[in-house]
Order: C-alpha cells, then sequence, then structure tokens
C-alpha cells in the first residue's frame, strides 16, 4: 500500500501543476526526484531481503530482467523476440533495453510514461519508420540507441523534444536522407554515429543545428566529397570519421 501512495503521488505531480518541480523542460536528474519524493513526505515502501525484488517485478514485464536501485528500475527485455513495448513499466524506468527484438513500429506514445527515463536501447530490430511522437515525455533522455534497424531517413520530427539527449546512435542502418530540422531540437547532444548507411554527401544544414556536437562519424558512407567549411558551424567537434565506403 505505501508503494501504491508513492506512485499516486507522483503521477499526481506528473500530470497536475506541480509537475514543473519533477520534471522541467531541461529534465531532472534522479537525485532531484528521490529528494522531491522525500521532501513531499511521500510514502516509500519499506522492505529488506526479497522486498526490493518484489518491487521490482510489479513494473517488470513478463521475462524481462529488472533491477532497483532506490527509486529507480533498469529493465533488460532484450532479445526476447518482442513485437511491441512492453505497457506495464515502471515510471520509475531509468535505463529499457529493448534491443534484438522484432520491433517493426515504435507507436506514438509507446513511451510517454517513462520521464525518468534516460537511457534507451532499440538497436537490432527492424524498425523502418519513426513517427512524430514516438519519443513524447522522455524529458530526461540522454542516451538513445536505434542502430542495425531499417531506417532509410533520419526520423523528421521524432527527436525535437528530446532537449537532454547527448548521444545518438543512428549507424547501421539504410539511411541515405538527413532532413533539414531534424536535429533541431538536439541542441545538447555531443556524440553521433552515421556511419555505415547510404549517405552520399555530408548533411551540412542538417549538422548545422548541433552546437555541441564534439565527435561524430560518417564512415562507411558513399560520400566521395566534403564541401569546404562543411563543419564550420560545429565549433566544438574534436573528433570527425568521413572515410569513404568501397564499393
Amino acid at each position: 500500500m505505501p508503494g501504491f501512495v508513492a506512485l499516486l503521488a507522483v503521477f499526481a505531480a506528473l500530470s497536475g501543476g506541480s509537475r514543473s518541480s519533477v520534471v522541467g523542460e531541461e529534465g531532472t536528474t534522479p537525485a532531484a526526484a528521490a529528494a522531491w519524493v522525500n521532501s513531499s513526505a511521500v510514502a516509500r515502501v519499506e522492505s529488506s531481503g526479497d522486498g526490493d525484488r518484489g518491487a521490482g517485478r510489479a513494473g517488470c514485464h513478463g521475462r524481462c530482467r529488472c533491477e532497483v536501485d532506490g527509486l529507480l528500475h533498469r529493465v533488460d527485455c532484450s532479445d526476447l523476440g518482442l513485437r511491441e513495448v512492453p505497457s506495464n513499466l515502471s515510471v520509475f524506468t531509468s535505463y529499457l533495453d529493448l534491443s534484438m527484438n522484432n520491433l517493426t513500429v515504435l507507436s506514438a506514445g509507446a513511451l510517454t510514461n517513462l520521464p525518468f527515463l534516460e537511457e534507451l536501447r532499440l538497436a537490432g530490430n527492424d524498425l523502418s519508420v519513426i513517427p512524430r511522437g514516438a519519443f513524447t515525455g522522455l524529458y530526461n533522455l540522454k542516451v538513445l540507441m536505434l542502430q542495425n534497424n531499417q531506417l532509410m531517413s533520419v526520423p523528421a520530427e521524432a527527436f525535437n523534444n528530446l532537449h537532454n539527449l547527448q548521444s545518438l546512435r543512428l549507424d547501421a542502418n539504410h539511411i541515405s536522407s538527413v532532413p533539414i530540422g531534424c536535429f533541431s531540437g538536439l541542441r545538447l547532444l555531443r556524440h553521433l554515429w552515421l556511419d555505415d548507411n547510404s549517405l552520399t554527401e555530408v548533411p551540412v544544414e542538417a549538422l548545422s543545428e548541433l552546437p555541441a556536437l564534439q565527435a561524430m562519424t560518417l564512415a562507411l558512407n558513399h560520400i566521395s566529397h566534403v564541401p569546404d567549411h562543411a563543419f564550420s558551424k560545429l565549433g566544438r567537434l574534436v573528433v570527425l570519421y568521413v572515410r569513404h565506403k568501397h564499393s
């Protein structure tokens, strides 16, 4: 019952007027979330021994492997043959591994109720399109892995609200198009993988909207020419790989 009360209290805060004190535009840290829960005198689960494991299973999908660290949950659902995102994940999930499954569609809103999520792994699925709204509500996401899928283009609008994202992997897809504006919301992105795709030119305009970018790889594409000043707007870029793919 105390755990249920705590969960209701956090849901109420996220959906009500006090939401900004938990999850703001720039996100919140796990420590800040825990401090908020404590300062609000929300009842917490008092358990020992198997109690923590029981709390973890409460928000753990079927065959997934889950760990609880204080308030936060780490959920590993990799290589389980899943065809859709599990629907009963804990609101306190901070790490979610859905790699090496059979996901073909990532529907809008499938991950909305995970405001504390910091790392999302979707590598090795069969995703060909990621719609607008697929990552809505992931205010704290810092790491997103989408390598080894079937993407033909960088999603045009799916990343726009990921204001705290720092690392994005899009390597080993079939990407030949990088739309202008697709990175416009990623003001804190530091690392970008676009290697092993089907690009024929450097996406200069799209990349110019990444002011914090420090490392990027465009290797193993079909880029034969790099324009002068192609990276002139990337003032913090210190690591760059552009080696082209041999036919």
